[in-house]
């Protein structure tokens, strides 16, 4: 009894603790904090989770964004390549381009495109990268107004002539290797194949400008022309001293020479009986890529040109001269003065300005002239147009004119009058105005003012420049040999 009693006693005994103590007793905060620990326990597993399934597609990601740099990079490397071999080769075609024939040379564009392509990057590593042949294709190139594009046909195998190259840098199985990429053979691709084009072309100059090289001599049209063409005449030169044919000459012989045969003076000019200089020749060669002259034959005829003069002869025969000692001789070229203003009340042959002409080519100011001497403006001159011209060769150019031997630079033409086109201020050598009706590519291969007749020897040789204009490349005569271009049109 007093056993249970005390046991009660035991259990039934207050507890001196209240109730509500025996918990922990926590703020809210660190409820909270307790709370978000447990949170963040669980939230660090769900992101390393969820961070190695995203990694993957990340990594894969990467991958390809290096390979498509790589691509990319490649892709310019090759293009570059294609632009510079394909502008090369063109530059090679209108270089080795023969005016009179109008053939270029195929070989040595082909040799050049190629020498271009190797200096270029873009090949796997270690190799140097090359330009299989027959991804080189020569062209003819004009443009079509109706479609507003450029149209190009293949050469075939019996023409000799171009004006456009068509170049392809490929890396595939045949040529320089596929590009072999880093990180996407994950996905299944090891390698893929790339491929550049480009097409360059060369027109003719419709129109011309500053910087233009040029010699500011204008030469009979019809001269150039048959000159340019060739005749049967200039194979019938008979070198002997014109006064010791000529006292010996026949009636029938004279008529002969009427007919064709010509024969030389003593002053190394070929003249005919009437006394008119022989205007084409070929005894003289010009070598373009050294850009000299030396004697002998290169199939391309020269013309001699010189203004009206009087020349001295060795002999008093009415036959060759009307005038005891001394003979007439007809001009067939002029000197020009580009940049002449209209405002000028005398047609005055500026020298300073032709001498830095031969040397620097047009300026801004030169085409400003001519324009305003036509009433016209613009930046660019375009024929036909009118300019001050004399036949008159000044001694003062001698210097000029020497250093231009072999330099290919622009001629230009003035039309022929029918009929007698001497005139009072011809004779008087006094400036007049000349229609100029076009241009060509010539080059000088001699000068002389030091014997009895003042003169130039010329002969066509193509002259190219980017900075000529093209028009809207739709015109196809490429017989004046002026060009402009080089230009990438593909």
């Amino acid at each position: 009894m007093s056993s249970r009693n005390s046991e009660r006693t035991f259990n039934m005994r207050p507890s001196t603790t209240p109730r509500h103590d025996r918990f922990i007793h926590r703020s809210d905060s660190e409820q909270r904090f307790e709370y978000s620990q447990t949170c963040s326990c669980h939230h660090r597993g769900a992101i390393a989770v969820h961070a190695a399934i995203c990694m993957l597609p990340i990594m894969l990601l990467m991958a390809l964004v290096v390979d498509v740099g790589l691509i990319c990079m490649t892709n310019a490397q090759l293009q570059q390549a294609a632009d510079a071999s394909a502008i090369s080769a063109a530059h090679s075609l209108v270089h080795s381009m023969q005016p009179t024939k109008l053939a270029t040379d195929f070989n040595k564009a082909t040799s050049t495109a190629h020498r271009i392509t190797v200096l270029h990057p873009g090949a796997a590593q270690g190799e140097k990268l090359r330009l299989a042949n027959q991804d080189l294709e020569f062209l003819n190139a004009h443009y079509d107004r109706r479609s507003s594009q450029y149209v190009t046909a293949p050469v075939s195998s019996q023409q000799s002539f171009a004006n456009a190259v068509r170049v392809s840098i490929r890396r595939d199985e045949s040529v320089n290797s596929r590009l072999s990429l880093s990180f996407s053979h994950l996905m299944g691709l090891e390698s893929t194949s790339l491929r550049r084009d480009a097409t360059a072309a060369f027109f003719p100059a419709t129109e011309i400008g500053e910087g233009a090289e040029i010699l500011p001599i204008a030469v009979d049209a019809t001269v150039w022309t048959t000159m340019r063409l060739g005749n049967h005449l200039t194979n019938q030169i008979v070198p002997y001293d014109i006064a010791d044919f000529v006292e010996n000459i026949s009636l029938l012989d004279a008529l002969a020479m009427t007919l064709g045969k010509r024969i030389l003076d003593p002053v190394g000019v070929p003249f005919d009986l009437a006394g008119n200089p022989l205007l084409i020749m070929d005894r003289q060669s010009w070598n373009s890529s050294k850009e000299t002259v030396t004697s002998g034959s290169d199939g391309v005829w020269e013309g001699l040109f010189l203004p009206h003069q009087l020349e001295r002869t060795l002999t008093k025969i009415p036959l060759v001269t009307g005038l005891t000692g001394i003979k007439y001789v007809p001009g067939n070229m002029v000197v020009i003065d580009l940049g002449k203003q209209a405002s000028s009340s005398k047609l005055v042959m500026n020298l300073a300005r032709l001498e830095r002409q031969l040397v620097t080519g047009l300026d801004i100011h030169d085409v400003a002239g001519v324009n305003a001497f036509n009433g016209t403006t613009g930046e660019t001159i375009k024929t036909p147009f009118s300019v001050p011209g004399q036949y008159y060769l000044p001694k003062e150019l001698k210097e000029e004119l020497t250093q231009s031997i072999g330099k290919p630079k622009i001629l230009f033409l003035y039309a022929t009058i029918p009929g007698v086109i001497t005139t009072a201020k011809d004779l008087l050598q006094q400036p007049t105005a000349f229609v100029i009706v076009g241009w060509v590519g010539a080059v000088v291969t001699e000068v002389n003012f030091d014997s009895t007749l003042n003169y130039v020897k010329l002969q066509p040789a193509p002259y190219h420049s980017f900075r000529l204009g093209k028009g809207d490349g739709s015109n196809t005569d490429f017989s004046s040999g002026v060009y402009a271009g080089p230009y990438l049109i593909e």
